[in-house]
């Protein structure tokens, strides 16, 4: 019993004496505890500071992309074409072209030859400095030289004047330099983009192409209505009418809105442009077609070949070109037709003019306007069963035009008309490269518009046969 008692005293004054080391050593495992629970606290702080900056940084790069202000830190490939641009996004550029490689063949009895051919080779320069100017320059080059095609500036008028929220004020875009005039969505849509070889013969033949002007343009009702108001030389890059040319293009898309509806990407455009012919200046309308006075591209060669010039003559009056256009494109279909009118008052005029190369005359009067009149339609449809697309990426797609040209070469002369039927055939590689196949018949109801070389004479043709092959890189 004496032992039982001395063993529990000596328990009892071991565990008096450990109280205070057990409670030292609990103690010191808490202030360890807290110690790590906050180092693990500050460590998730840490990362989603990191991760939160990381999300700022996506946000304002694709903020800023989709605002088309150019990739900001990167160099490379962005928006389609390489670049390089400033870090804080307000310098950039973009660097892009294309190549076009042809085959023409001709019918045997024509006065043009069977050719190898480079159709295009371009570079574009684009871009941003400060963010809100753009700029584009493009030159051309050819076996025999470099020509400019686009050159040009443009801001915004809220950029220019601040920003008032208003969609009419602030997004007018202002446009200077050398650049295509908004007349005719045929002669507007890029040459590496025409779903045809050849543009529409009325569009070739009439439509302004690039000049030196100003212009003020907007799309505005949220994308429902585009518009575009211009003042040009009319003869690119000297005026030698002492006459500005004016032109004015609107372009309405009024189910624009309605995703997924059968006339969501249905178009209508008007287009004008005016000017004034002066006595003494031999006018033309500003074009590569050579207006009502010179030739469509079809009788040009003649003209050289013969040594002679189509009929020009001296005038003062107003001219005039007005055109309608109508586009559509819904599964795999796309519709699109244009009607274009040119008048050329002739108010002071000679009481005739020579015509060299038949070397019969045109007599006409003061009162006599020429007038030219010409229309297109032109269906396509994507074989392979992709959506048509204005800019496709794959695909074999199938297209058909009809052209008709009525020329007017003023006073008591006979009008002649051409009528031309195409077919055509595009496969889409990728959306960089496409192989181009059209085949083309002309008939010239007046045979005088279709000469020909036969047993060394000069001769009155009827349908004109063509074969045209394209391959064509852009990047």
């Amino acid at each position: 019993m004496r032992r039982v008692l001395t063993g529990a005293l000596l328990l009892c004054a071991l565990m008096v004496i450990a109280t205070p080391v057990l409670a030292d050593e609990v103690g010191d495992l808490k202030r360890m505890v807290q110690e790590l629970k906050k180092e693990v606290a500050d460590l998730r702080a840490d990362r989603a500071l990191e991760a939160s900056s990381v999300e700022r940084a996506v946000d304002d790069y694709l903020t800023r992309r989709a605002a088309g202000e150019g990739a900001g830190e990167m160099a490379g490939y962005m928006d389609g074409h390489f670049g390089i641009g400033s870090g804080d996004g307000a310098f950039d550029l973009k660097i892009g072209g294309g190549i076009v490689f042809d085959l023409r063949l001709f019918e045997c009895d024509g006065l043009q030859d069977n050719t190898f051919d480079i159709e295009l080779v371009r570079l574009n320069f684009s871009g941003h400095v400060f963010d809100d100017w753009y700029y584009k320059i493009q030159p051309e080059f050819y076996t025999s030289g470099v020509t400019l095609k686009d050159a040009y500036i443009q801001t915004s008028l809220g950029t220019i004047a601040g920003g008032t929220g208003n969609e009419y004020f602030d997004g007018l875009q202002l446009r200077f330099g050398q650049f295509k005039m908004p007349f005719s969505y045929g002669e507007l849509v890029s040459s590496y983009k025409t779903d045809m070889i050849n543009r529409p013969l009325i569009v070739s033949y009439l439509a302004p192409g690039r000049d030196i002007g100003f212009q003020v343009s907007n799309t505005v009702m949220d994308g429902a209505l585009d518009y575009a108001l211009a003042i040009s030389n009319g003869t690119n890059s000297t005026n030698s009418s002492d006459e500005f040319w004016y032109w004015a293009r609107a372009d309405a898309a009024p189910f624009h809105g309605d995703d997924g509806e059968m006339f969501q990407n249905l178009h209508f455009g008007v287009s004008f442009g005016t000017s004034w012919g002066n006595p003494g200046w031999t006018p033309s309308l500003p074009s590569y077609g050579g207006g009502p006075y010179g030739v469509p591209g079809e009788m040009a060669d003649f003209a050289t070949y013969s040594g002679g010039t189509y009929p020009t003559i001296d005038v003062a009056g107003r001219q005039l070109l007005a055109g309608f256009e109508l586009r559509w494109w819904w599964q795999q279909w796309s519709f699109r037709g244009e009607f274009i009118h040119a008048k050329q008052e002739v108010n002071e005029a000679p009481s005739g003019y020579t015509f060299p190369i038949t070397d019969f005359g045109l007599p006409y009067g003061p009162s006599d306007n020429v007038e030219t009149n010409g229309c297109y339609a032109q269906v396509a449809y994507m074989i392979t069963g992709q959506d048509w697309s204005e800019a496709p990426s794959e695909g074999l797609e199938g297209v058909f035009r009809f052209d008709y040209v009525n020329v007017d070469w003023g006073g008591d002369a006979d009008d002649g008309d051409i009528m031309a039927f195409s077919l055509g055939l595009n496969y889409y590689f990728n959306k960089n490269v496409r192989a181009m196949f059209n085949y083309v018949a002309t008939d010239f109801g007046d045979d005088s518009l279709r000469p020909i070389e036969k047993d060394g004479y000069i001769r009155g043709g009827g349908v004109d046969h063509n074969l045209f092959l394209r391959l064509q890189l852009t990047f």
